[in-house]
């Protein structure tokens, strides 16, 4: 009965989550589901099912996008 998703609060960037997800994707290379399916525009979805050593990476890739 778990999930293996986490949203993701974007509004400070000032993209809707289908821009914030096509921008990680293009300038990272990291793939994230937009929010907007689900109702929520201002987040992402994150899936952590995955290898700790490939979630770390992607994390420090969404950390240098969003700060960088």
């Amino acid at each position: 009965e778990g999930a293996f998703y986490v949203f993701l609060d974007i509004s400070e960037t000032g993209y809707d989550s289908l821009k914030f997800a096509s921008e990680l994707l293009d300038r990272k290379g990291v793939g994230v589901i937009p929010g907007a399916p689900f109702g929520r525009d201002d987040y992402i979805r994150l899936s952590y099912a995955a290898k700790l050593r490939d979630i770390e990476e992607g994390l420090r890739r969404l950390k240098d996008f969003y700060y960088g």
